[in-house]
């Protein structure tokens, strides 16, 4: 991923400008992103903090960032600009009919005078001990956890240059509600005194539930401090600090750590350590995380292995990708998915601004392939079979991070280019969370070549499949089958996923269970990294592809002649693969398939849904009985008991007619584990011909027990079995 990274970012310097595309008029939302709020204050940091030296700078970026995370809890009044998509991203939400539009702002840099403005946001201060660097990560729990803001125990000699211990704390300005001092842990209980501060942490805040456990941070502490400068670029170097992507981990009251992943070597942030023990500590925190959670959500940690500063080759014994791959193996094993802000691309500022961002309760997929039009496009003969051909995907990725979505995919969208080749654009829909903007413009802006799928390894992000699975190393938990199942339903249903283009299982093979769930929300497809075998196979009725090759070369010519190289030799069976580029823009990838033409004219670049369609035709699947649900009328808040006629209008995306008297059927489920009750069952009252849309109109009554209900529905064949794509579900309250 370094390489391939270096070789994109290189490349995007001198590849095709970009211009704004237009949105789709057809796009319904009356107003992008909700009613925006009235009055927000923005701040310009450009100005000041990269003058800073790297211990001012650590420690003004903490306490302002824990202001900023904490003022923007409950509704988003404080804006940052850190990073050039900070200003982009904020004229395109003041456009007429978007979140801002109307939105007041007034600018101010003055710490002094933020702290006065948001004097509500916050309790007092809680001070941390710079001389063991683990203490600044406990101060940023401590933050979110109890409304304070976070100060080093850091005094400066010379009184016209005061450190912000010197102005709030000592001055008396701030009181001190929390003090987190090294003395504290002496490495009694882990052999480590970071261990033993981190042990305390899980006392102090997960075990008492001060802190959500569901939302953790992976960035680094006071350490950086120290850290030789990274990336041969003073102001990339200081956004490599990550501090301020704490925001929204603050926000949401999560727990930060920072800690190595080896069980075999002491890290280089505490070398006297005993071997192993930042893994252990990290288990004991994870299976806290655990505890807290009973097990029934899928964690976010957002951050990622350092590696410009910890933890790897030449800090370590380890290379970058073996310990990004045993960090996620790690982390897998406790329901945790990582939203990875990787360096050198890893800053990101207002996430707890963008998370009241409002999306759309769905987002419909484009039309699937049509049998006629594969037919015309010479991939079917007229009698439906598939010609034996090299049928190529590309993954456009890598928008497994917030930060790396919020900085980098918009310029590659933009591209002039985008919409002259089928491209799969690989975006994971839990980094919604911290920039549910981009989606909008995403899904309005988008051409037919444009595909929407999930990246790595689905629609809740990046994590190893298999460790969800008994049994699972390092924790040896019971399934999380069930819970990721049902997170990726819940994604995929309202971004209207239905291919996973990226599965990753680190070194691991995929085990059959992991396998088999991808039928269960991906069921027109994944594609496998380290697949079992380079044929495409069946899991259920999801068609199963392979990756062929990462991307690497910035010349097109050069990365079409590596994607030649997989061009078949069978002239009998069709092949499907997969290449993946990382952060190219859309004028590579149609520049590379230009040099396709010339090279190896026989390889077919397709779309990401093409290809599945195909496959599972090869290999014996249905492409029938297939149905995309657009919207529907029931209201979302239901007097119990009440009566309602409801509307649902679908899209019949099978190669067969859907005959008179298929039935849609809806059910209401309490929530969280039922009972369930079967709401309506209704004929379709004619027959629908492929790529029609149709209607179902029902009469239904709300259960007369209040609560909070799922409300789902599919279509069931006339013999009564579900078709093949998936049910639509909604949240309903009875009231």
């Amino acid at each position: 991923r370094c390489l391939l990274l270096l070789a994109a970012l290189c490349f995007s310097a001198v590849t095709h400008a970009h211009e704004q595309p237009k949105l789709n008029t057809h796009f319904h939302a009356e107003r992008l992103g909700g009613v925006g709020p009235a009055a927000i204050t923005v701040c310009n940091l450009t100005s000041t903090v990269f003058e800073l030296s790297r211990p001012d700078f650590y420690e003004y970026m903490h306490a302002i960032t824990a202001l900023q995370g904490l003022a923007n809890r409950d509704q988003p009044v404080l804006y940052f600009l850190l990073t050039p998509s900070d200003q982009e991203w904020l004229q395109w939400l003041q456009a007429p009919n978007r979140w801002l539009a109307s939105t007041h702002i007034t600018y101010e840099n003055n710490l002094d005078k933020l702290l006065q403005t948001f004097h509500e946001a916050y309790l007092g201060a809680v001070v941390y001990d710079p001389t063991l660097t683990a203490t600044a990560l406990l101060a940023s729990t401590s933050a979110g956890a109890e409304n304070l803001l976070p100060f080093a125990n850091r005094t400066s000699t010379n009184s016209s240059a005061p450190t912000l211990y010197d102005r709030y704390i000592k001055s008396g300005a701030i009181p001190v509600h929390r003090s987190i001092s090294a003395a504290m842990f002496t490495g009694k209980v882990t052999g480590s005194r970071k261990g033993d501060a981190y042990v305390w942490a899980i006392d102090t805040f997960i075990k008492s539930k001060l802190a959500n456990a569901a939302f953790m941070g992976y960035y680094l502490d006071y350490f950086w401090v120290h850290a030789n400068p990274c990336c041969g670029n003073h102001n990339l170097d200081y956004l490599q600090a990550t501090v301020s992507n704490q925001d929204f981990f603050i926000a949401k009251k999560g727990f930060f750590w920072d800690l190595d992943t080896w069980a075999d070597e002491a890290p280089n942030d505490d070398p006297t350590q005993p071997p192993g023990t930042d893994l252990k500590v990290l288990q004991l925190v994870a299976q806290a995380a655990y505890d807290q959670t009973n097990g029934s959500t899928m964690i976010h940690v957002g951050g990622f292995v350092p590696w410009a500063y910890k933890y790897v080759t030449p800090f370590g014994k380890h290379g970058g990708v073996d310990t990004e791959w045993q960090t996620v193996k790690v982390l897998s094993a406790y329901n945790m998915f990582i939203d990875g802000d990787a360096c050198c691309i890893a800053a990101m500022a207002n996430a707890a601004f963008f998370h009241h961002y409002q999306l759309q309760e769905r987002y419909t997929p484009q039309p699937f392939p049509a049998k006629q039009d594969l037919i015309n496009k010479g991939f079917l003969t007229a009698d439906g079979h598939v010609v034996p051909k090299s049928y190529a995907l590309w993954y456009a990725g890598d928008y497994d991070s917030a930060a790396w979505l919020y900085g980098q995919l918009k310029g590659n969208w933009d591209d002039p280019a985008r919409g002259n080749v089928p491209i799969g654009w690989a975006v994971d829909s839990g980094l919604s969370a911290r920039f549910p903007v981009i989606y909008d413009y995403l899904y309005a802006t988008r051409t037919p070549n444009d595909t929407m799928i999930s990246g790595d390894s689905s629609p809740v992000g990046y994590l190893n499949p298999s460790q969800l699975f008994p049994p699972r190393a390092y924790s040896n938990l019971p399934s999380a089958g069930p819970t990721w199942i049902a997170a990726n339903l819940r994604w995929a249903r309202k971004f209207g996923l239905s291919f996973s283009g990226f599965v990753i299982n680190g070194a691991m093979p995929m085990t059959p269970p992991a396998t088999a769930a991808y039928a269960a929300f991906s069921q027109n497809g994944a594609v496998f990294q380290r697949a079992s075998t380079p044929d495409s196979f069946l899991t259920g009725n999801t068609p199963i592809l392979h990756e062929a090759s990462d991307i690497g070369e910035a010349d097109p010519a050069a990365a079409a002649a590596t994607m030649c190289k997989f061009v078949s030799t069978d002239p009998r069976k069709p092949v499907f693969v997969m290449f993946r580029t990382i952060l190219r823009t859309a004028g590579f990838m149609a520049d590379t398939v230009q040099e396709i033409a010339k090279q190896c004219p026989q390889l077919e670049i397709v779309r990401p849904l093409e290809a599945a369609f195909l496959a599972r035709a090869y290999d014996g699947g249905s492409n029938e009985d297939i149905v995309t649900f657009l919207q529907d009328s029931l209201p979302r808040s239901l007097p119990s008991g009440s009566s309602h006629s409801v509307k649902v209008d679908a899209r019949n995306d099978g190669w067969n007619s859907i005959p008179t008297g298929t039935l849609w059927q809806a059910t209401f489920c309490l929530q969280p584990a039922g009972p369930c009750a079967v709401a309506a069952n209704a004929p379709v009252a004619a027959t629908v011909p492929p790529q029609a849309t149709f209607s179902v109109t029902a009469a239904l009554t709300a259960p007369t027990t209040k609560g909070t209900y799922q409300f789902e529905y599919q279509m069931n064949s006339v013999n009564g079995t579900a078709f093949h794509s998936l049910s639509y579900a909604v949240v309903v309250q009875v009231v």
